[in-house]
């Protein structure tokens, strides 16, 4: 009887560790990856407008000191440079105020630490259910602790999205 036991606890752990926290590490990590990208594609339109911009001075530097100024097709492409250089700035505030309304760079990290945690308490967990005599104390205190983090995350979200309920 008491191997059955043992055998039924153990089966239900790792239930638990197959099905709660690998699909919860596999959601966080998603989420994580998916922030990530769209945050290095907003660090991407940043590179791509500070290269304009310096090309576009380059050119006007170019067209002001040298010969070029004297044709009236360059002075007319002068003046098109001049308003793309005019017109960088406000289109970076754009993007920029586009990623700090969305916090991506933020939530990537908070859902990668929030990965993270989990993955500390899926090894603690594993380490412990390796043990010949298992520790059921410590097995037990790890899922606790292990669900009040989860319990706190999901508290977090519903108060974020109470929060955000305004804009609906």
């Amino acid at each position: 009887l008491k191997k059955c036991i043992y055998l039924y606890k153990t089966k239900k752990i790792n239930y638990y560790l197959n099905k709660r926290l690998e699909t919860q590490i596999g959601y966080f990590n998603k989420r994580a990856d998916v922030l990530e990208r769209q945050d290095s594609r907003f660090r991407l339109i940043f590179k791509i407008f500070f290269i304009l911009g310096s090309v576009f001075v380059l050119f006007q530097l170019i067209i002001n000191n040298t010969i070029l100024k004297s044709y009236d097709v360059f002075q007319i492409m002068n003046i098109i440079i001049l308003l793309f250089i005019l017109c960088l700035p406000i289109f970076i505030f754009t993007v920029r105020t586009l990623r700090s309304s969305t916090e991506v760079a933020r939530n990537a990290s908070l859902y990668r630490a929030k990965r993270n945690a989990l993955v500390d308490f899926r090894n603690r967990l594993s380490n412990e259910i390796e043990q010949d005599p298992h520790n059921w104390d410590v097995i037990i205190k790890i899922l606790w602790e292990c669900e009040n983090h989860l319990e706190a995350v999901n508290r977090e979200w519903f108060r974020i999205m109470k929060e955000a309920e305004w804009t609906v």
